[in-house]
C-alpha cells in the first residue's frame, strides 16, 4: 500500500533533521579516531632537524594529514588512517620518533637514502599491519629491535648501508611471510641465527659486508624458495654446508671474502637453477668438483683466491652459458682442457697465478665473445696460438710470467682493435714489435718487457691517445741514431702517459730534445742499462709529477743538473754507473719525499751536501765509488729513516765520525777505513 504523500514528506523531514543533529557528533568521532595518526606524524616531523627540500613544511593543519607529502591513506576500510609513509631520498636528518609506533594501520615505512641517525625505535614492533620496512642508506646505529619479530605481516626488511651493530635477533625467525631480508653493509656481529631457516617464504637473504662469525647454519638449506643468498665479506668459518645443495630455487650464491675451509661440496651440483656461484677469497681446498659441470645455467663461476688443487675438470666445457670464469690464485695444475673452447659465450677467463703447464688450446679462438683473458704466472709454454689474436672482442690480453714463445702477428692491432691492455712480460717472445699496435686506439698499457724483442721501437705509438704505460725493458730493442729515437717524439702526443720503461736494451746515442714534451703526467722514467750518452736534457725539469727517475749504467756525462731539485715528487733518483762529474747539487735537499738516492760509480767530487739532511724520508743512500771529500755531515747521519742502506765507501772522506753515527747501528753502513777516519770507525 502506498503511503500518502504528506506522510512520506513528513518521514523524510525527520530523517534529515536527525542527520543534521548527528553530523557534528559523527565528525567528532571520526576526528577522534584518526587523531593519533595526526599526532604521531607531527611528532615524527618534530624529530627531524634538517629538511632541505622543505617537504615537511606543509605538514600542518591547513590540510588533512592524508594529503601531506609522503603520506598515503589508501586502506578502503579505514580511509583516513595512514597506510604509507614514503620519504625516500629527501636528505632528511634526524632521529626516527618512537611515535611511529602509533600509526597502527601503517603498511609501508619507506625512509631510505636520508640521514636518519640514532636507534631504530622498538615501538616499530607495534605496527601489526607493516609489510614493507625500508630504512636503507641512513646512519642508523644500535641494534635491530627484537620487537620486529612481532610484525608478522612483514614481507620486506631492508637496513642496507647503516651502522647497525649487535646480533641478528632470533625473533626474526618468526616472520614467516618475509620475502626479503637485506642487512648488508652494517656492523652486525655474532653467529647467524639458525632460526632464519624458519623463513620458508624467503626469496632474498643478504647479510654481506658485516662482521658475522661462526659457521653457516645448515638450517639455511631449508629455504627452498630462496633465489638470492649473499653472506660475503664477513668472518665466517668452517665448511660450506652440504645442505645448501637443497636450495632448489637458488640463482645467486655469494660466499666470497670469508674464512671458509674444506672442500666445495659435490652437493652444489644439485643447484640446477644456479646462475652465479662466488666462493672466492676463502681458504677452500680440494679439487673443483667435476659435477659442477652439470649446473648448466651457470653464468658466473668465481673460485679465485683459495687453496684449490688438482686439474681443471673437462666438464667445465659443458657450462655453455658461462660468461665469467675466474679460477685465479689457487694451486691448480695440469693443462688447460681443450673443452674450455666450448664456452662460446665466455667474456672473462682468468686462470692466473696457478701451476698450469703445457700449451694454450689451439682452438682458443673459438671463444669469440672473450673480452678479458688472463693466464699470468703459470708454467705455460709453446707458441701462442694465432687464433687467440683473432678474437676481435678482446680488451685485456694478460699472459706475463710464462714460457710462451713465438712472435706477435704483424696485424695484431687490426685483429684486436678493442685491446686496452697488452701484458706479455717475462716470456720468450721474439721478433719485432708490430707497428700495427697503434691501430688498437684504446690501448692504455703495453708491457712486453723481459722478452727477446728486437729492432726499432715503433714510431707511431703516439696514435694511442689513452696510453698510460709503455714497458719494453729487458729486450734487445735498438736505437743507433736520431731516426731510431723518433718514437719519443711520437709519444709526446700521449697526454696521459705515466710510465716509460726502456731499461736494459740496446739504446745508444743521445736523448732527443723532444723528450721535454712528454706528458706532464709522467711518474716513472726508467732508461737504465743502455748506452745512452750526452748530458741530461734540461727538458726533464718539466716532469713535475715524476716519482722515479732511473738512468743508471749508461754513458751520461756532465754534472748532475740543479733542476732535479725542482722535481719535488721524486722518491727514487737512480743515476749510478755513469760518468757524471762535478758536485752533488745542494738542490737535491729539496726532494723531501726521496726514499732512494743512488749515485755510486760516477766521478762526483766535492763534499756531501748538508742539505741532504732535509731528505727525512731517505732510507737508501749509495754514494760509493766517487771522489767525494770532506767530512760526513751530521745532518745526513741524523736522518731517522736512513735504516736500509748507507754506503759512502771508496771516496776521499775524512775527519772524525760524529756521535750521530751510533744511531745507524742497525743500518748496513760502509766506509773506507783508509780515508782518514779515526778509531771510532771500528766501533760502528
Amino acid at each position: 500500500m502506498q503511503l500518502p504523500r504528506v506522510l512520506t514528506s513528513h518521514v523524510c523531514f525527520h530523517h534529515i533533521l536527525l542527520l543534521s543533529l548527528l553530523h557534528p557528533l559523527l565528525l567528532r568521532f571520526s576526528a577522534s579516531a584518526t587523531e593519533p595518526d595526526r599526532v604521531a606524524l607531527l611528532a615524527f616531523r618534530a624529530a627531524i632537524t634538517k629538511d632541505p627540500s622543505g617537504i615537511l613544511h606543509s605538514w600542518n593543519n591547513s590540510r588533512h594529514f592524508c594529503r601531506w607529502p609522503g603520506v598515503e591513506c589508501d586502506d578502503p576500510d579505514h580511509r583516513e588512517r595512514v597506510t604509507t609513509l614514503a620519504l625516500e631520498s629527501m636528505s632528511l636528518r634526524g632521529v626516527i620518533s618512537p611515535s611511529i609506533g602509533n600509526l597502527t594501520y601503517l603498511g609501508h615505512l619507506l625512509l631510505s637514502n636520508n640521514s636518519f641517525y640514532g636507534e631504530i625505535p622498538p615501538e616499530i614492533g607495534r605496527l601489526a599491519q607493516l609489510k614493507d620496512l625500508n630504512l636503507s642508506y641512513n646512519a642508523l646505529s644500535g641494534t635491530i629491535p627484537v620487537s620486529l619479530g612481532l610484525c608478522t605481516n612483514l614481507l620486506g626488511i631492508d637496513f642496507t648501508g647503516n651502522l647497525i651493530s649487535g646480533n641478528i635477533p632470533a625473533q626474526l625467525g618468526s616472520l614467516l611471510k618475509l620475502l626479503v631480508l637485506n642487512l648488508t653493509v652494517n656492523k652486525l656481529v655474532g653467529d647467524i641465527t639458525p632460526f632464519l631457516g624458519n623463513l620458508s617464504s624467503l626469496q632474498q637473504l643478504d647479510l654481506s659486508s658485516n662482521k658475522l662469525t661462526g659457521e653457516i647454519p645448515s638450517s639455511l638449506g631449508k629455504l627452498f624458495n630462496l633465489s638470492h643468498l649473499d653472506l660475503s665479506v664477513n668472518e665466517l668459518v668452517g665448511g660450506i654446508p652440504p645442505s645448501l645443495g637443497k636450495l632448489s630455487s637458488i640463482r645467486m650464491l655469494n660466499l666470497t671474502g670469508n674464512a671458509l675451509t674444506g672442500a666445495i661440496p659435490p652437493d652444489m651440483a644439485n643447484l640446477v637453477t644456479l646462475q652465479k656461484l662466488d666462493v672466492s677469497y676463502n681458504s677452500l681446498s680440494g679439487e673443483i668438483p667435476p659435477l659442477l659441470g652439470s649446473v648448466v645455467p651457470l653464468r658466473v663461476l668465481v673460485l679465485n683466491n683459495n687453496n684449490l688443487t688438482g686439474s681443471l675438470p673437462n666438464s667445465l666445457g659443458n657450462l655453455t652459458s658461462l660468461i665469467y670464469l675466474d679460477l685465479s690464485s689457487n694451486s691448480l695444475s695440469g693443462t688447460i682442457p681443450p673443452s674450455i673452447t666450448n664456452l662460446s659465450s665466455l667474456q672473462v677467463l682468468d686462470l692466473s697465478f696457478n701451476y698450469l703447464v703445457g700449451r694454450l688450446p689451439e682452438d682458443i679462438g673459438l671463444l669469440t665473445s672473450l673480452e678479458f683473458f688472463q693466464v699470468s704466472e703459470n708454467g705455460l709454454s709453446g707458441p701462442v696460438p694465432l687464433s687467440l689474436y683473432s678474437i676481435s672482442s678482446l680488451q685485456m690480453l694478460s699472459m706475463p710470467y710464462n714460457q710462451l714463445s713465438g712472435t706477435l702477428p704483424l696485424d695484431i692491432g687490426d685483429t684486436l682493435p678493442n685491446l686496452s691492455f697488452l701484458g706479455m712480460a717475462s716470456n720468450r717472445l721474439e721478433g719485432k714489435i708490430p707497428w700495427s699496435l697503434a691501430n688498437a686506439t684504446s690501448l692504455g698499457q703495453i708491457d712486453l718487457s723481459r722478452n727477446n724483442f728486437s729492432g726499432r721501437i715503433p714510431a707511431n705509438l703516439g696514435n694511442l691517445p689513452y696510453l698510460k704505460q709503455v714497458s719494453l725493458g729487458n729486450n734487445s730493442l735498438e736505437a743507433r741514431d736520431a731516426e731510431d729515437w723518433e718514437f719519443i717524439s711520437s709519444l709526446t702526443n700521449c697526454s696521459q702517459l705515466e710510465e716509460l720503461s726502456l731499461i736494459e736494451n740496446d739504446l745508444g746515442g743521445v736523448l732527443p730534445a723532444s723528450i721535454a714534451n712528454l706528458s706532464i703526467q709522467l711518474k716513472s722514467l726508467t732508461l737504465g742499462r743502455n748506452r745512452i750518452s750526452g748530458f741530461l736534457p734540461p727538458g726533464i725539469r718539466n716532469f713535475v709529477n715524476l716519482v722515479t727517475l732511473s738512468l743508471n749504467e749508461n754513458h751520461f756525462t756532465g754534472s748532475i743538473p740543479d733542476f732535479l731539485g725542482e722535481l719535488v715528487n721524486l722518491e727514487a733518483l737512480i743515476l749510478y754507473g755513469n760518468k757524471f762529474s762535478g758536485n752533488i747539487p745542494s738542490s737535491l735537499g729539496k726532494l723531501t719525499r726521496l726514499n732512494e738516492l743512488v749515485l755510486f760509480d760516477n766521478d762526483l767530487g766535492g763534499s756531501i751536501p748538508v742539505s741532504l739532511g732535509n731528505c727525512q724520508n731517505l732510507n737508501f743512500l749509495e754514494l760509493s765509488g766517487n771522489r767525494l771529500s770532506g767530512s760526513i755531515p751530521i745532518e745526513v747521519l741524523s736522518i731517522g729513516s736512513l735504516s736500509n742502506y748507507l754506503d759512502l765507501s771508496n771516496n776521499q772522506l775524512n775527519g772524525t765520525l760524529p756521535l750521530e753515527v751510533g744511531r745507524l747501528r742497525n743500518t748496513p753502513f760502509y766506509l773506507s777505513p783508509s780515508t782518514g777516519f779515526r778509531e771510532a770507525f771500528q766501533r760502528v
